[in-house]
């Protein structure tokens, strides 16, 4: 065991800490370094503390979205602090009013795009913090839309692949406590910083978090998260081979359509199985950059399974303010902005 992380000195004991070394060294990324989201919160920063314990080479984004007075001198701070335990650092400002969705959406939607600059710059992956309890309230967000959903050890920065060559991403504490990671904060006397936000029962997640699954866990008697993490954990598994067929189902349908256009879709894919058709008009929708949700899913499928001659589904709009809708004309639905 190091004796020091940087100018950090190690304790004698710290079994949090060692808690988030042991997921860390499951999850050594190729060439052994990562970018790694920090906002200087208890998990990200302890990842950042963890990665470099075990020899990682980290450079870490600090992401000021703006969106809080002072935000910008804690991305500083959080930068700072990484620099102290030897890793390497920089803050990235980020305009969210240019993305779609609410304002969490927005803004999750802007870091990932900066981690993927930077990830793609330095050549390597991005690592995030997220912990076993975020899985379980991702878990339930997700069936909340009508989507079912959770988040993956290992995949792909979120919009990379429609985008560009796909960024990898994982998520080495996927398997550990949120309360290992504020234990080791504790350990290591480093003071880490408490997004507001995370306060504020107005945000759905926060509401899950202070309220929901405090009340299922007394219902049933015990703590709720572990096994709805363990659902998610299925349910990213099922996804990524039916997000694979999909990807199979779809090109024969464009063979068969003689569709050459890889951001149009033949109506041929109406004859597929829901659970195919669903990830196939996902795959449709974010390659022409629309809207992903329960209802605009629901009006382009019924445009090829239902076609009664109806008008075009928006799904969306462009950064320009103008709508982006889905038509079927001559056996092939598009999508354009109006």
């Amino acid at each position: 065991m190091p004796a020091r992380i940087g100018d950090i000195p190690m304790p004698r004991t710290c079994p949090h800490f060692l808690t988030l070394r042991l997921a860390v060294r499951r999850s050594v990324p190729v060439g052994n370094t990562a970018v790694l989201g920090v906002s200087g919160g208890p998990d990200s920063l302890m990842l950042a503390a963890a990665a470099l314990a075990e020899g990682v080479t980290v450079h870490a984004v600090c992401v000021d979205h703006g969106l809080q007075s002072g935000s910008g001198e804690q991305a500083e701070r959080a930068a700072a602090q990484v620099r102290r335990m030897g890793g390497g650092a920089e803050v990235v400002a980020v305009d969210i009013s240019g993305h779609p969705g609410g304002t969490e959406s927005a803004a999750r939607t802007a870091r990932y795009a900066a981690l993927a600059a930077v990830a793609t710059r330095r050549g390597t992956e991005v690592w995030v913090g997220h912990t076993l309890d975020d899985r379980a309230e991702t878990m339930l967000l997700a069936a909340l839309r009508g989507l079912p959903g959770g988040l993956a050890e290992r995949g792909t920065v979120p919009g990379t692949a429609e985008h560009g060559a796909p960024v990898p991403l994982t998520r080495p504490f996927l398997h550990v406590r949120r309360a290992d990671t504020v234990g080791a904060s504790r350990e290591l006397g480093i003071t880490p910083w408490y997004d507001p936000h995370n306060s504020d029962t107005a945000f759905r997640r926060v509401a899950l978090r202070r309220e929901i699954l405090p009340a299922l866990g007394g219902i049933i008697g015990g703590d709720a998260a572990p096994a709805l993490a363990e659902a998610s954990a299925k349910v990213t598994q099922d996804s990524a081979l039916l997000d694979a067929l999909a990807e199979e189902a779809l090109r024969r349908r464009r063979e068969d359509a003689d569709c050459t256009a890889d951001t149009d879709l033949p109506v041929g894919v109406g004859a597929e199985h829901p659970a195919l058709r669903r990830r196939i008009l996902g795959i449709f929708l974010r390659a022409n950059g629309a809207t992903v949700s329960t209802r605009a899913t629901a009006g382009v499928d019924r445009l090829l399974t239902d076609w009664h001659g109806q008008g075009p589904v928006a799904v969306g709009g462009t950064t320009d303010g103008r709508r982006l809708v889905v038509a079927r004309r001559g056996g092939i639905l598009t999508v354009s902005a109006r």
